[in-house]
């Protein structure tokens, strides 16, 4: 039961459908057929690690734009966030490729972790200081007589994964219409593995489906 309460509040928050402003969000239909699938999980905030990994599976070039063929989607399984410092340079980066992927008939798509999960509910105790000031340098306008210190920025890092915050709307670029499960081809990819409940839930409501279809 709590691991159902997560989930919900995860896609209530961080798959939030609004903006700041109260408008809906648009989410457009994937370009990519799936052709080709590149999957990758638990960044953890090495942008290094990750630019590299994308370099040798040739989705990227040598300037870290991308190059994938058309009909190539990258996925990330999730826990791209936490541990290491630059967990939101890493965010970021995966989400600037998204667009650009679109262009060119291919995509980039995230799914939820667990530490995506905490970092929505606002529990920041796995991101480190450094990580905290690089979201809050980049989602709060200077003002004057505000001390920038630890506390500051992870009260901001905080709003930023909020709904209408610049983290949230990241995760609900990236996630879609599937934030906990992306089906690509005939591969289902998660982060985690599947439980037992999920699976019995799914394959309960195939067969309601199913029978619906038999009795027309």
């Amino acid at each position: 039961m709590k691991l159902y309460a997560i989930a919900l509040a995860t896609y209530c928050i961080a798959l939030n459908p609004t903006t700041r402003q109260g408008q809906r969000r648009r989410r457009p239909q994937s370009p990519s057929n799936h052709k080709r699938v590149v999957a990758i999980g638990d960044v953890h905030g090495d942008l290094d690690a990750l630019r590299t990994c994308l370099r040798v599976a040739g989705v990227v070039d040598t300037s870290d734009d991308w190059i994938g063929a058309p009909g190539t989607t990258l996925v990330s399984t999730g826990d791209v966030l936490d541990r290491g410092d630059e967990d939101w340079e890493c965010l970021a980066y995966l989400h600037s490729l998204q667009a650009a992927a679109r262009r060119k008939r291919g995509d980039v798509c995230l799914v939820l972790g667990n530490h995506e999960v905490l970092n929505v509910l606002g529990e920041m105790r796995f991101a480190s200081p450094k990580s905290w000031h690089a979201a809050a340098e980049a989602c709060e306008p200077p003002r004057r007589n505000v001390e920038r210190d630890d506390d500051w920025a992870r009260r901001a890092r905080i709003r930023a994964f909020a709904p209408g915050g610049a983290g949230a709307a990241y995760l609900a670029d990236l996630c879609g219409d599937a934030p906990v499960g992306r089906v690509c081809g005939d591969t289902l990819y998660c982060h985690g593995g599947l439980h037992v409940v999920a699976l019995t839930v799914g394959a309960a409501a195939r067969r309601k489906r199913l029978a619906k279809q038999n009795k027309r």
